[in-house]
């Protein structure tokens, strides 16, 4: 298994049907789970959403990512879909599962972190992915319980559901990092003042060596159809044991320099360095 995937929802973003229970508010409405910036998002006046959704025909897809949710760590998550539009052949149940992972043995550090502290702790971004084997569905809900939730309501910026890709190997020394566009400057006096814009957010960094064929065409054709245009969610160490790692590459990201091949040998090609930015 490759430790890079990545799936969009280009085929799914346009529902047939999509709405909540409760209603979300007016003024941060339903609507804005469908765009990728950090200044939109969706609220809830409760701490127990349903958010169901419905296409016109059915879609592929193995993977949901709820995108910077202001959960907190004993929030629950359950996606049922079903294949048809009337709900009543249910072809997948998730039950109910921790929208993120709690810190495991050999990460968990007794008397510092509080007990069931989970890999998020303390981040502004947080995130929820769901993974299962792919199927077609043509409606599904979402349900998000959170009782303890300080905040008294419950707001994502972004749902994202599609089927994912991963390539036939390991990327070579996959790297994701933090950057700071702040700058140091001296105030009349001599102190050293640090100016920042923009919060703190994540690059990543890949690369393939002797990709086969199948691979180079589903690289381009992702780099044609996102190019630095559209938003994906992709998780940089998939399949990690260690939910910190796991957790840490997974972002929702926009190309900032696309894949592109280089041909070395039959049915071999390079992936140069490619790179990806923090939405």
């Amino acid at each position: 298994m490759s430790n890079f995937r990545l799936f969009h929802d280009l085929p799914t973003r346009h529902y047939h049907q999509l709405s909540s229970m409760p209603p979300a508010v007016p003024t941060l409405p339903l609507d804005n789970l469908l765009s990728p910036g950090r200044d939109s998002r969706t609220r809830w006046l409760s701490t127990s959403v349903t958010v169901q959704f419905a296409w016109d025909s059915g879609r592929v897809i193995d993977s949901v990512a709820a995108i910077r949710g202001n959960w907190s760590a004993a929030a629950t998550w359950q996606l049922k879909l079903w294949r048809d539009a009337d709900r009543s052949l249910l072809v997948y149940d998730s039950g109910s599962q921790s929208v993120y992972p709690r810190l495991g043995w050999g990460e968990f550090a007794w008397g510092i972190a509080p007990i069931g502290a989970s890999v998020y702790d303390g981040w502004p971004l947080k995130f929820g992915v769901m993974q299962f084997p792919p199927l077609g569905a043509v409606a599904g809900e979402l349900r998000f319980d959170d009782p303890g939730n300080p905040a008294g309501y419950l707001e994502m910026a972004r749902l994202l559901i599609g089927l994912s890709y991963s390539p036939s190997h390991n990327a070579d020394s996959p790297q994701v990092y933090w950057l700071d566009d702040a700058k140091q400057v001296r105030t009349a006096g001599g102190s050293l003042v640090t100016v920042s814009a923009v919060e703190p957010y994540r690059r990543g960094e890949l690369s393939y060596s002797s990709l086969p064929e199948t691979d180079r065409a589903a690289l381009t054709e992702l780099a044609r159809q996102l190019g630095g245009r559209e938003d994906w969610f992709g998780l940089v160490w998939d399949g990690a044991k260690e939910s910190r790692l796991l957790m840490h590459g997974a972002i929702h990201a926009k190309f900032v320099q696309p894949p592109k091949a280089i041909h070395r040998a039959r049915d071999a090609f390079d992936i140069p360095t490619f790179s990806f930015e923090e939405c």
